[in-house]
Formats: structure tokens, sequence, C-alpha cells
């Protein structure tokens, strides 16, 4: 009779096990129950969602100007090449706004910048506060 070879048999991992490891292993070092399955606190804000200074030439900010003319905030994202929800998000945290019926009333209190160059004196930079429109 021909003997068979022993091939080693191929370990069957139990993922389910191995996931309440990980999730007693994190709690046991003082984590959430996120944490430990791999996502950040909800305290921890990644660098985008920080409230940024204002910047002429990010298109974003060209997106507030236009839903401050009356472009609905769907369109806007979409003139300027940004995910509605990323404007949503850039809105939130960055202005004042209410929704008056279809119509978006924006107020931005960050200061800008303005050069400002006169003749034959300094040129110098103020900060102002936007007005509220």
């Amino acid at each position: 009779m021909a003997s068979k070879s022993k091939r080693p048999r191929k370990r069957i991992r139990n993922y389910v096990r191995e996931y309440q490891i990980r999730i007693a292993q994190g709690l046991a070092t003082g984590k959430s129950r996120s944490e430990a399955r791999g996502h950040a606190r909800a305290t921890d804000v990644g660098e985008s969602a920080r409230r940024q200074p204002f910047d002429r030439s990010n298109a974003l900010e060209n997106a507030l100007k236009l839903m401050k003319r009356g472009v609905s905030q769907k369109e806007a994202a979409k003139q300027v090449g940004v995910s509605p929800e990323t404007l949503r998000r850039f809105q939130k945290l960055n202005t004042a706004s209410q929704l008056e019926g279809r119509r978006w009333i924006i107020v931005d209190t960050r200061p800008v910048s303005v050069v400002m160059a006169t003749r034959n004196k300094a040129v110098g930079s103020r900060r102002f506060q936007q007005p509220a429109t």
C-alpha cells in the first residue's frame, strides 16, 4: 500500500476570537472600544478639520463667495470642484451660517490680511475683521 505524503494542515484562523482578543487588550490598556478597533478619538481631529485662516486662493473660499451670491451649496461645490460634504464641513467650521428659505446667510468673522500700498510710504499689512454681510 502506498503511503500518502503528509502535508502540514493549513491553519484556519478564527477571526472572531482574534477580534475579541484585540478589543480586550485595548480595553486593558485604557483605550475606548473604538480606539481598540483602530479608530481615532472624536477629539483627535485632523489638520484639515481645524479652523483655517482666510485664504483668497482656496477653492472652498470661492465656493463660499458663490454661496453669498445666492448659489446653492451643492452647485457652488460643483463649480469649484470640491465635494458638497467637504464644503459643508468647511462652512460649518469656519463661518456662522444660517439657511433662510433657500438661501444661505453666511457670516464670516475670520480676520483678513489686507496689503495697502501708498506712494512714498512704507507698505504694510493690517488685519481687519470681515464685515458681516
